[in-house]
């Protein structure tokens, strides 16, 4: 499957793929919140990210669930939040732009691991 084929709840290796509409809203009140605390932007009311294109990757089977919101000014600007229960982020990293791909960068010195 190329990524043109790519549709909104697709599955592909048991990964779901969401946008906007059918993400609760409490992803973007913890999204507000984090952005908030951390001078992310200069105001919630000066939205700079895109939450009615956010994305959603999960894998309920595996307990994984990940959230994308991209900056309106900068779309090489991400950033998103993981969790092992569904709408709730317990972690916030950045996505930087490396040529092609992108370098997942943890918010707050946090360590992600894979175990």
């Amino acid at each position: 499957m190329n990524e043109t084929e790519v549709k909104d709840n697709a599955v592909i290796e048991d990964v779901l793929i969401k946008t906007s509409p059918s993400i609760d809203e409490s992803v973007r009140v913890q999204f507000n919140e984090f952005i908030s605390k951390n001078k992310l932007t200069r105001s919630i009311k000066d939205e700079q990210w895109d939450f009615e294109n956010m994305v959603e990757f999960s894998s309920p089977s595996n307990s994984i669930y990940c959230y994308m919101v991209f900056d309106k000014n900068d779309p090489n600007k991400i950033l998103g939040g993981c969790s092992t229960a569904k709408d709730v982020i317990i972690t916030f990293f950045t996505f930087v732009k490396n040529g092609d791909l992108y370098t997942l960068i943890p918010v707050g010195g946090i360590k992600l691991v894979h175990i």
